[in-house]
């Protein structure tokens, strides 16, 4: 995690943060291997960037003291990627990669090839893209959560806003 991304509900009235996510619990632990009084780049979903200073962490929570957020995230790519549905191992994969490099604007798309049944993969529901993109956006030190369109035709994707084909 290079960005540690923080829900807005993870922050208090005072100005403090509390984070109870067993995930990032682990991975401040595990991969940061942060002790209290470390200085942390952390960043509010959808808002500014800065600095928090480490307080407590145990297996529950960690509490951070937040410095500033005064940091605005990194400019939009002007990109619109445009994909034919992968496999569900590679969707996650995808996501998370494409995320990472900036890309604000994704399109799924139904094909000849494209199995039906990838259609109905648990990796399509919301919770599940919205965690691969999250550790997209840790790894890209981003704050701003890229958009995904599910197109069921090629058809009705072209006559859409976004392309005439």
């Amino acid at each position: 995690m290079n960005l540690i991304l923080l829900n807005p509900n993870d922050l208090t009235d005072d100005g403090h943060v509390c984070i109870t996510d067993p995930r990032r619990l682990t991975h401040l632990r595990d991969v940061h291997r942060s002790s209290p009084g470390d200085l942390l780049t952390v960043g509010v979903q959808g808002g500014n960037m800065g600095k928090a200073l480490l307080k407590e962490l145990t297996t529950e929570r960690a509490y951070f003291q937040v410095e500033s957020l005064n940091e605005p995230p990194p400019p939009p790519l002007p990109v619109h990627l445009v994909l034919a549905l992968p496999r569900p191992r590679m969707l996650a994969r995808t996501l998370e990669h494409v995320t990472a490099l900036g890309v604000k604007e994704i399109t799924l798309l139904h094909t000849k090839r494209v199995e039906k049944s990838y259609w109905q993969s648990p990796e399509l529901r919301p919770d599940k893209i919205h965690q691969h993109l999250v550790l997209g956006l840790e790894q890209a030190r981003d704050t701003q959560l890229p958009s995904v369109i599910l197109s069921k035709g090629f058809r009705p994707f072209c006559n859409s806003n976004y392309l005439l084909c």
